[in-house]
């Protein structure tokens, strides 16, 4: 006689199982048809893109779409059948459930076909920036079933002893890989920038001081600058290592050569990228997508191609210091030391930070370094800020920057800060959480996957870097378009490999169902899929409405008309003596800033030329030129177009 109290128990298998089966055989298999029928049709319907993304299409092109839908519902239909017919004659047995388990994880990448083409509306990017980070986000997570599948799939070749050949490949192929993406960012960002330069979007702020201070320097006259009002740029900036880079400038003493230079010194951070991912993880793959991920990150390129700053030179060293001290590389470490202090002044803060972060692990070979940084970085900062800069506020001098912070601090100095802090910090916590805030936060964090947030212990590294940007009040401060994110994002990318190396190591894989190297290319595969996106949709390796280089959209080519205008610029900038002083708009400084005496347009000493761009006279500016030609001081030499070259009459 049969059970009958064991019926509700059988009855509820065979449904489950059934859910089961419908899910892995039915389900997904649909979903990927509706996937592909909801990418293709505006694949090859570009024209009708615009009318696409706001829903606004024809009853004719839906039922379109209709049909591209039982097209692709057939055509997965067909290979969910070929799929298990090869399996079942590769294997001699039928396990349908398992088998097309297998399948829906090797097709989950098509899910991630509309969100790609979503990518491509018309400047999602800068109109619906959240928008574009959830695509993003989405795409990328859509690729995850299918890399662990396949590293699961191409577990049993890599068992396999390799041939003596790629054996050989496999010890200095890394490093053409490397070599060829640092070759083939300095070119691009060089060209970029020199670009941007001769398509006078380059201004007297900054590039002009700069280029100035290298000239100067070059010549004796350390950190000197026309364009600083005490005549030397310490009193705004402690930047001394512009003077051990300022003897490159004999090799092409003009504005071009720093902007190459910028773009190599960055380009390079793709080394000590490599480095970080394969001694943290043991892994060329790890080093490898740490570099591209360096090469394509956005935040890195706004501050590449805001024309030129110190602070930008920080990036690529940084990055040097996190490695050689995470990885326990000590002496190289207090020997780079030094030369990182002296790209700016308030880098020793930031690298107080980092050996803080260091003392917080207890191994006592770190907790060692990092006082014994702790201390040198203080002594360093207080030493320049006192006898040279002249203040020892952080945010105070001649120069200040309180009002950088002026909501948290009134504009004063950073003791204004610590007592809004602990006075007021429900408003700091509102103020750092705003919505600009967390958008520029998530486009640092989401090319490197969210992982830096899970790099215990050596997070506080970033504290420095989050308290500088998130309590500012000035919004290029948090903006992946200048140069501020340099005291983060090399962080950042420390932090990843410690990260997914403490998630290796833990029970997570275990509790996932995956093996620890499937886990570590699940996690790289994140991070190489969303670096490529956010570049491609926020950076400079491709055109898009989003990216600028500070205030500028960066031109990829210049037009013909920019062309012949910097040619005539050239023209006239060549009847001026090299030995002329001359004042100059902002816009012109820059393509005249390699002389010893060039002067902002608000000079009134004795000069001997002055050239400007007259769409940039307005207000007070605009007066006072009208004024110098009614008292008859301006002798007009030439002109082209808005620029004109005057002589001074005595």
């Amino acid at each position: 006689m049969p059970d009958w109290r064991e019926v509700p128990s059988r009855i509820d298998r065979l449904l489950s199982g059934g859910l089961r089966f419908s899910q892995r055989v039915l389900f997904w298999p649909a979903l990927y048809a509706i996937a592909w029928a909801a990418a293709i049709w505006p694949l090859t319907h570009r024209d009708r893109l615009p009318a696409w993304s706001k829903n606004d299409l024809t009853h004719p092109e839906r039922i379109e779409q209709l049909y591209y839908l039982l097209g692709a519902a057939g055509a997965m239909a067909v290979l969910l059948i070929g799929f298990l017919v090869v399996r079942r004659a590769r294997l001699g047995h039928w396990q349908v459930e398992a088998w097309a388990r297998s399948f829906n994880r090797l097709f989950a990448f098509s899910l991630a076909g509309p969100f790609l083409i979503a990518l491509t509306q018309p400047r999602v990017e800068s109109s619906r920036p959240i928008h574009t980070l959830f695509f993003i986000i989405c795409a990328t997570a859509c690729l995850l079933p299918t890399v662990a599948f396949l590293w699961e799939a191409s577990r049993a070749r890599r068992a396999a002893p390799a041939p003596t050949w790629r054996v050989r490949l496999g010890a200095i192929g890394p490093w053409v890989v490397v070599g060829l993406l640092f070759a083939a960012y300095a070119a691009w960002f060089s060209r970029l920038a020199i670009n941007n330069h001769h398509a006078l979007q380059t201004r007297l702020l900054d590039l002009a001081i700069y280029d100035n201070i290298f000239y100067h320097s070059s010549h004796g006259n350390f950190l000197g600058s026309n364009f600083i009002a005490t005549g030397n740029h310490a009193n705004a900036h402690f930047d001394a290592i512009l003077v051990l880079l300022s003897p490159l400038y004999h090799l092409y003493p003009r504005a071009e050569l720093i902007l190459v230079l910028q773009a190599i010194w960055c380009g390079a951070g793709v080394l000590p990228a490599y480095l970080l991912g394969r001694d943290h993880l043991g892994s060329v793959w790890a080093g490898l997508t740490l570099a591209v991920a360096w090469a394509v990150y956005p935040a890195l390129h706004g501050a590449n191609l805001y024309e030129f700053h110190s602070l930008t030179l920080l990036a690529m060293p940084m990055l040097w210091l996190l490695y050689l001290l995470t990885t326990g590389r000590l002496r190289a470490y207090f020997i780079l030391l030094p030369f990182v202090l002296l790209i700016r002044e308030d880098a020793s803060l930031l690298i107080a930070c980092v050996a803080f972060a260091a003392v917080l692990t207890r191994d006592p070979r770190f907790v060692r370094a990092g006082w014994i940084t702790i201390g040198v970085a203080a002594l360093y900062f207080m030493l320049v800020k006192v006898f040279i800069m002249g203040s020892a506020d952080p945010l105070g001098g001649q120069y200040g920057f309180g009002w950088y912070y002026k909501d948290m601090s009134g504009g004063k100095s950073l003791g204004g800060i610590l007592l809004s802090l602990l006075t007021n910090p429900t408003f700091a916590i509102d103020f750092s959480l705003r919505e600009a805030k967390v958008i520029y936060l998530i486009q640092l964090l989401l090319p490197l996957a969210f992982l830096p947030l899970l790099g215990k212990p050596w997070r506080f590294a970033a504290a420095f870097g989050l308290f500088y940007i998130l309590l500012a009040s000035r919004e290029p401060v948090f903006s992946i378009h200048f140069q501020y994110s340099v005291v983060l994002f090399p962080v950042l990318f420390a932090l990843t490999p410690i990260a997914i190396r403490r998630l290796r190591d833990g029970d997570l894989a275990e509790r996932i169902g995956l093996a620890r190297g499937q886990l570590v290319t699940v996690l790289l595969a994140c991070i190489l899929a969303s670096s490529l996106l956010m570049s491609w949709k926020f950076g400079g390796t491709a055109p898009n409405t989003s990216f600028r280089g500070g205030w500028a959209k960066i031109p990829h080519s210049l037009t013909q008309a920019q062309e012949e205008r910097y040619e005539a610029l050239r023209g006239l900038i060549e009847q001026i003596p090299a030995d002329a002083s001359v004042i100059a708009t902002s816009r012109i400084a820059p393509h005249l800033s390699n002389r010893a005496e060039i002067w902002d347009y608000r000079h009134e000493g004795p000069t001997e030329y002055l050239m400007l761009d007259i769409g940039e006279l307005k207000g007070w500016t605009k007066q006072l030129h009208q004024d110098r030609l009614a008292e008859g001081k301006l002798e007009l030499v030439a002109k082209d177009g808005r620029i004109q070259l005057f002589r001074f009459i005595e």
